[in-house]
């Protein structure tokens, strides 16, 4: 890829008597022009003839020229400097305004706060490019991308260099002019480091030497006599103390660009300032767009209101609570006691709004308690509720008060009583003690439940008030606000809220018991006399199949000190069993499952020949030993059948099973995944089959191709709005078992991606693109545009996996295609090229291209390509 940016001075050739070419070069040359590796070739050739043999006519010179191409063997790639090259290992990592670092192998960036804008997947890619001829590369040349992506604030890079670096510099490529600029570099422990301000490609390196008072002009790719100083070499397209012409300095937040003064990004150029469109209000998103009002701000360039803040016209108001523009622009809260609270207009106090009128609906005779509520002629409001003052209570002033006991209003309306009197009977009384004055009257609290201890502290309901303290009578206690006997209530068994449960439901002197005649065993109510684990006390557990019979394991004797009778089991011997055991002599056994006394207590299983007795269902039978079985039925004879080599009973008995690819010989053949494909070989190249041609040709040709047994996993090429190159990256195919699964699961592993050749000859100011298909994946599909030229491209990708139909054939298939990245900018007519499958499904894989292209003098366009497939293929072994 790299290629392409490698530039030189060449120019046009003069007719006439040919000279050296640095003579014809200053006499002839215009404006910089791209090479190809062949021109390069011919140009370090061509020099060192025309020096050796000074040749007087341009024959002369064209076979001095020849001679020297064969003499230094520059047949080879000459456009490449030396240098190690990558592994074509890439990582990416997010990278967000907040800052991050991104390594691979020998490059770390470093990203500073605000460099990014908003969060971006940051690429690094080892290329298998070169540096350019001339260079000693110190690192492999790596892409960095999104290509043509810009800093706010420069990025740090740093490349890892073994031994010394005195003399390494960092050189960095633009997408908007050829070939690579010097970043500089200051020595940092193992390597080199500088910064940048955007993304394309990047190496750390030594230049070519240059004669001495030259200096290596590093966008033309040669040595020039310093323009501005004789003791300092600079480059007028980037150096900001000299852009575009020696001295012309560039302004604060600025930076040298193609010999152009332009603002460092994301400043913009309004005027002759660099000005930040995305924060300047004089100047928000655009050059003289100011945002109206005092406190409106600019952020990202659109003209906003601080938070919380609404723009109305040229003003940023609050509309959570502006009564002029409560909830929305331009809506007033009417009356001039409301205020806007959260969007909405409300009522100040206990102001209430009915129809648009704030009223108090505690004394409001229209409103009263509620909106519309209209009190009648002779009712007063008082608190909400519209008040008749019947006798023995009348109305005074606002006030509906009972004469007879009110101290406000005591005998009569507005005669109130004095400090430390009642109103008892209309007549202010003084309160003698242990009585005290409160709004009842005179109350003793150390007896009133209304005003237990003071006025106003009431009891609970039920709890009597005692020497000036609300108690409950014993036994019982405050549980709650009631007054409760926790030594017999279940739900405050012992304490308030302590309740008992069902397990054990009783409480019985504060304490959670079981009814009788159970007791508590473990937190549960157990009848010890029926319990067989629990017989007659807890945890005492009686023999398996024995049964609790009045709280002793079998059960109680019942005819103790009678003699034994022979057969007889009734007599003292008190053994009960419990269900589904049955006795038999002295012990009890399931009948169902025991092979010494199965069905019934005298019937006795035996072992077989390579068998184990079994009591099933009181039935006796057998089981057999691993890899055998009884497949004849014969119980007599035991497993007389090797289940793991018998072919008619393989793995069971009357099963013949076929043989499946999981490691194990299925079907008893003493052979193991017989049948199965444990080598792949799909050939490409020569026998393809040429897709249907896209685009309209053109008066050159050339083709790309993938060397047999290699498939095309990539392409890379270059653009300049349609695309002008295109290649094919290869790699390598081998079979790959998952032996984890069974069947064992087949599949295509594809290892590397090795260029081959292109098609097509890109222009000075191309782009150069690349895609590599996802791992174990290849091309099998070309889509874009085309017009007169090829106007965009874009792969898809596909695995490949392998698989055995129900006619035990095996068949390569391939799963669905995965879209590369589009590109080229042209325009065109879509078109879509796929490698079809054949009769059988198996599918096509790409391992050539050639087309049709223009070349220089004429615009350079790739106007015309054809893919070529071939049908992958299975050899077993």
């Amino acid at each position: 890829m790299l290629d392409q940016r490698v530039w030189k001075l060449p120019g046009r050739v003069c007719l006439g008597a040919v000279v050296a070419l640095l003579a014809a070069l200053a006499a002839c040359s215009s404006e910089p022009a791209p090479v190809n590796s062949a021109d390069g070739a011919m140009d370090v050739a061509a020099d060192v003839a025309a020096d050796a043999a000074d040749a007087a006519d341009a024959a002369d010179a064209a076979d001095a020229a020849d001679a020297a191409v064969d003499a230094a063997g520059m047949d080879g790639d000459v456009t490449c400097g030396a240098g190690p090259r990558g592994t074509g290992a890439t990582i990416s990592r997010r990278v967000g305004p907040e800052g991050g670092t991104v390594s691979l192998e020998g490059v770390t960036l470093v990203f500073p706060a605000m460099a990014l804008d908003t969060p971006q997947d940051i690429t690094i890619t080892s290329t298998m490019g070169c540096a350019p001829r001339g260079f000693t590369a110190a690192t492999p040349v790596y892409r960095f991308e999104p290509a043509g992506l810009t800093f706010g604030r420069p990025v740090s890079v740093t490349f890892a260099v073994a031994g010394a670096v005195e003399g390494i510099r960092i050189y960095w490529s633009d997408s908007a002019r050829p070939g690579f600029s010097s970043l500089g570099g200051n020595a940092v422990p193992g390597g080199v480091a500088a910064t940048t301000t955007h993304f394309t490609e990047g190496f750390a390196g030594r230049p070519p030497p240059c004669p001495e008072g030259q200096c290596h002009e590093w966008y033309i790719g040669g040595c020039i006599t310093p323009p501005c100083s004789p003791s300092r070499c600079v480059s007028l397209t980037n150096d900001e103390r000299n852009c575009g012409t020696c001295g012309r300095t560039c302004a604060d937040r600025e930076f040298c660009s193609s010999g152009v003064c332009q603002c460092l990004p994301p400043r913009g150029a309004c005027g002759a300032l660099c000005v930040e469109l995305r924060s300047d209000v004089a100047n928000c998103g655009a050059c003289g767009r100011v945002c109206p009002g005092p406190i409106q701000r600019c952020t990202d360039g659109v003209c906003q209101c601080p938070p919380f803040r609404t723009a109305c016209g040229a003003l940023c108001l609050d509309l959570r609570s502006d009564v002029a523009n409560c909830g929305a622009c331009g809506r007033v809260c009417p009356g001039p006691i409301q205020r806007c609270t959260d969007g909405v207009c409300l009522c100040t106090g206990r102001q209430v709004l009915c129809s648009g009128i704030c009223v108090d609906t505690f004394t409001d005779l229209r409103n009263c308690g509620r909106c519309d509520n209209v009190c009648g002629p002779t009712q007063r409001c008082l608190g909400g509720v519209c008040n008749d003052c019947a006798p023995p209570r009348r109305v005074c002033g606002t006030a509906c008060a009972d004469v007879s006991s009110d101290i406000d209003h005591c005998g009569a309306c507005g005669q109130p009583c004095a400090v430390g009197q009642a109103c008892i009977g209309g007549r202010c009384t003084d309160c003698a003690p242990p009585r005290s004055i409160c709004p009842g009257g005179c109350v003793d609290t150390q007896t009133d439940p209304a005003n237990c201890f003071a006025c106003g502290l009431a009891c609970p309901a039920g709890v009597p008030c005692v020497g000036g303290r609300c108690q409950c009578p014993s036994p019982e206690i405050v549980c709650d606000g009631r007054c409760l006997n926790t030594q017999s209530d279940v739900a405050n068994c012992g304490a308030c809220r302590r309740a008992c449960t069902g397990a054990a439901p009783v409480c019985v002197a504060g304490a959670c018991v079981c009814p009788a005649p159970r007791v508590l065993c473990a937190g549960i109510c157990i009848d010890t006399a029926s319990d067989a684990r629990n017989c007659g006390a807890c945890d005492r557990s009686c023999m398996p199949g024995v049964a609790c019979v009045g709280g002793v394991c079998g059960g109680p004797p019942t005819d103790a000190g009678t003699p034994d009778v022979p057969g007889d089991v009734s007599t003292d011997d008190p053994l009960v069993c419990a269900t589904p055991f049955n006795r038999c002599g002295s012990d009890c056994y399931d009948l169902n499952v025991n092979p010494d006394h199965c069905g019934t207590c005298a019937t006795v299983c035996v072992n077989r020949p390579l068998a184990t007795r079994t009591c099933v269902d009181g039935f006796c039978g057998i089981r057999c030993a691993t890899g055998y079985g009884n497949c004849d039925g014969n119980l007599l004879n035991g497993c007389e059948t090797n289940i793991l080599t018998n072919p008619l009973h393989c793995g069971a008995c009357g099963r013949a099973p076929t043989e499946v690819c999981d490691g194990v010989d299925n079907d008893c053949d003493r052979l193991i995944d017989e049948g199965c494909p444990l080598r792949i070989d799909i050939r490409t190249g020569g026998i393809g089959i040429r897709s249907p041609t896209v685009g309209t040709g053109g008066p050159e040709s050339n083709s790309s191709t993938c060397a047999n047994p290699t498939v095309a996993t990539g392409i890379f090429g270059a653009e300049r709005g349609g695309v002008q190159a295109l290649g094919l990256r290869c790699g390598g195919i081998s079979l790959s078992v998952d032996s984890t699964v069974t069947p064992h699961r087949y599949g295509v592993v594809v290892r590397g991606y090795s260029p081959q050749g292109r098609v097509g000859s890109p222009a000075p100011s191309a782009t150069a693109f690349g895609y590599d298909c996802p791992p174990n994946t290849v091309i099998d599909r070309f889509e874009g545009l085309v017009g007169s030229s090829i106007g965009t491209v874009r792969v898809y990708c596909s695995a490949l996996v392998i698989s055995q139909v129900p006619s035990g054939a095996w068949i390569i298939s391939r799963m669905p295609g995965i879209a590369g990245t589009m590109f080229g900018s042209g325009p065109g007519m879509p078109y879509d090229v796929q490698a079809e499958p054949d009769l059988d499904g198996a599918p096509g894989v790409y391992s050539l291209i050639m087309g049709r292209y223009t070349n220089p003098p004429m615009t350079p366009a790739l106007n015309q390509f054809t893919a070529a497939y071939s049908r992958p293929f299975l050899t077993l072994r």
